[in-house]
């Protein structure tokens, strides 16, 4: 009952399980998917809310994807919150949101939900910092990305970081009734650190 009381501050020090992340313009916060979910289901204050960048106007459709889980046995949930440096504003996030730990395998995503924040390459500088965090610290053997046909942005982020096109999975992601084409990226360590060298 002591913690319903505590201010983002306490927040961001009880779901320190890895470590922050930093970048020019950005600080990465980390967050897993256990925490995630104890937070917003434990603790759906406002100052919770704004710590983990919930609009509280979303907040019962994030609440049911709290309930149903993000985690299993062998698939965990590992995002980062984009901080923007000079506001403390979450700007979004990026992260592993499918990440089979046995098999060394994740898939990352990204969002950058400022709309003030987009088109000045501070996801580029996210997804340098949670691939090379994900390579390293997280042993990560391969990092998977899908998008969808028409994401030519997203497209050209994850060509500039040498992932490579593995192929069109057919009405593989449902959008509004319409079941949409993916396209799948890959990235290994392999290639990342020969492209690092």
């Amino acid at each position: 009952m002591l913690y319903r009381r505590c201010r983002a501050s306490f927040f961001y020090l009880w779901v320190m399980e890895y470590r922050m992340l930093e970048t020019l313009h950005l600080r990465l916060r980390p967050l897993t998917g256990a925490k995630w979910r104890e937070i917003l289901l434990e603790w759906p204050t406002p100052d919770a809310l704004a710590f983990l960048g919930i609009d509280p106007l979303t907040y019962e459709k994030d609440r049911r994807k709290a309930e149903g889980g993000f985690e299993s046995f062998n698939k965990k949930l590992l995002l980062f919150h984009l901080i923007d440096r000079t506001t403390d504003e979450v700007v979004g996030w990026c992260g592993y949101h499918t990440w089979y730990i046995d098999h060394g395998r994740a898939e990352i995503g990204y969002v950058m939900t400022s709309e003030a924040h987009r088109k000045r390459g501070l996801m580029g500088e996210a997804l340098e910092a949670v691939l090379a965090f994900g390579f390293s610290d997280l042993q990560l053997h391969r990092v998977e990305a899908m998008t969808a046909t028409y994401n030519d942005a997203s497209n050209r982020l994850l060509a500039k970081f040498g992932f490579r096109y593995e192929g069109l999975l057919l009405e593989h992601y449902r959008v509004g009734d319409k079941h949409e084409d993916s396209q799948l990226f890959s990235l290994l360590a392999s290639e990342w650190r020969d492209l690092r060298t």
